[in-house]
């Protein structure tokens, strides 16, 4: 379970402590599972910018950190030159 206003993730009585980014970023995927989020609309709605080359590290940086601190819990998929999305 996302607790979105505590910037953690809960599961199975274990509380994982979420970033800034790492709980915007996770909010909007889990938002628009089974859509792909666009690395445009990411940048829009995290940073208020579509400039995908000044903000692409950073968002590769954060969602390696969910993936390793959510493990199994949560699947996010890259879809190559495009974006991210949750199945």
């Amino acid at each position: 379970m996302h607790d979105y206003s505590n910037y953690r993730y809960i599961t199975n009585n274990n509380e994982i402590p979420l970033s800034i980014i790492e709980n915007e970023l996770l909010y909007l995927l889990m938002k628009n599972k089974g859509n792909i989020i666009t690395y445009k609309q990411i940048c829009q709605q995290l940073f208020g910018s579509k400039n995908v080359n000044v903000y692409k590290g950073i968002l590769s940086v954060s969602i390696c950190r969910l993936r390793k601190k959510l493990k199994d819990e949560i699947i996010i998929v890259t879809r190559n030159k495009i974006g991210y999305m949750i199945k």
